[in-house]
């Protein structure tokens, strides 16, 4: 029996239809010890839901690992690139026998011995207009880890598809020693849109090799982005709290809310109003 859904991808009250093995129930006693979680109701709307998680690098790496830990039923991993012994530093989900395998197979191998309780499906190509719809369609939420600088195409296409089909995203990413995570929900919220200085041109450009990677960005036009490690850990378990309680249904999430972290000389998180940051001109949810 399919999961029946609202137009915004929720559960209506009634449509848990899945049962508890006395296995998983063991594996994730200390989540249903949270009130809040009402106990094997809660992790059974995890064990029904489905999470499209686009890129399976830095923060997708402990993203993916901690939507695995909670008991996401079907988590659809999807990235067209690598592993390279530089990923390595902070891209957890892989290892030194990887490099050279795909990123998204590679998670499927890593997810499925450390779960072997859920679905984990992996496409290993990157998204594109012609997936997008396949692979996010009959999800309840998407998470956008895509890289920053090579899959800007991916983020626009997520922002797309959240925005025609009422689907929300939950976006993180670290650069040097912090980074960033925010929860949206268009048109009630800003869209990623909003966030994204490139045109449509200009991404089109990137993708067919004509002008460089960083053209009208802000991140550094020369040489890889620093980053350590653990800062893209934090950003993707926070991506995970933010889709965890979204699909529980407990909480509440970072909508309108843009959560900045740096943690150099001292650990800061920060949280901004993002309401002031709607383009007028987005042609998604300026318009709206």
């Amino acid at each position: 029996m399919p999961v029946e859904k609202n137009r915004r991808g929720k559960r209506t009250k009634d449509a848990v239809c899945s049962k508890l093995t006395a296995h998983e129930r063991m594996r994730y006693s200390r989540n249903m010890l949270i009130g809040e979680w009402n106990g094997k109701t809660g992790q059974l709307k995890l064990k029904d839901s489905t999470v499209l998680v686009v890129g399976a690098g830095g923060s997708g790496s402990s993203l993916l690992y901690y939507l695995a830990a909670g008991g996401v039923g079907t988590i659809k991993v999807c990235d067209g690139d690598k592993v390279n012994l530089d990923n390595l530093n902070r891209q957890i989900i892989h290892d030194e026998n990887r490099i050279g395998i795909n990123k998204a197979r590679s998670a499927k191998t890593t997810l499925t011995r450390f779960n072997s309780d859920i679905k984990i499906i992996a496409y290993p190509n990157y998204l594109n207009a012609d997936n997008v719809k396949e692979l996010a369609a009959d999800c309840n939420i998407i998470c956008c880890a895509a890289d920053e600088r090579k899959d800007r195409l991916a983020m626009k296409l997520v922002n797309r598809f959240s925005f025609e089909n009422r689907i929300p995203v939950a976006w993180a990413g670290g650069v040097y020693m912090g980074g960033f995570v925010t929860f949206m929900e268009p048109p009630a919220t800003p869209c990623m849109e909003c966030f994204i200085a490139h045109s449509d041109a200009a991404i089109k450009a990137m993708q067919e090799g004509l002008i460089p990677a960083t053209e009208d960005s802000v991140l550094p036009s020369q040489g890889p982005n620093p980053i350590v490690g653990a800062a893209a850990g934090v950003a993707g378990a926070l991506q995970a709290m933010e889709t965890i309680k979204y699909l529980v249904g407990i909480g509440t999430n970072l909508r309108n809310k843009l959560l900045l972290f740096q943690m150099k000389s001292a650990v800061v998180f920060n949280q901004y109003e993002m309401t002031k940051i709607r383009r007028p001109d987005c042609p998604y949810c300026g318009i709206d």
